[in-house]
């Protein structure tokens, strides 16, 4: 995903879990977050941008997930970008530049 982000011009990098993610957002403040709904057995990323979103309201946060439900989920708690996988490319890029 990451390359795919690059080719359209953005800078992107992968946090492989929540602390490393935190640690970017410190770091960078970034525009734009593309995260997982279910990032690992205890780690959830619709609750885990609720948290960042307070702290970074002016950072758009998409999801993505398999679990179609998801998207409700994240609806409830004004989160409005969401990609359902696998991924469209054109989908992704297309909210992104909005």
């Amino acid at each position: 995903m990451v390359r795919l982000l690059q080719a359209f011009g953005h800078q992107a990098v992968y946090a492989p879990d929540e602390a490393s993610l935190l640690n970017l957002f410190q770091a960078h403040s970034p525009d734009a977050l593309l995260c997982d709904v279910m990032l690992g057995e205890d780690e959830d990323g619709i609750r885990l941008c609720l948290s960042l979103r307070r702290r970074w309201p002016k950072t758009r946060f998409l999801f993505m997930s398999g679990d179609p439900a998801q998207e409700g989920r994240a609806a409830s708690e004004g989160f409005n970008h969401f990609l359902h996988k696998p991924v469209d490319p054109l989908l992704l890029r297309k909210m992104l530049e909005e």
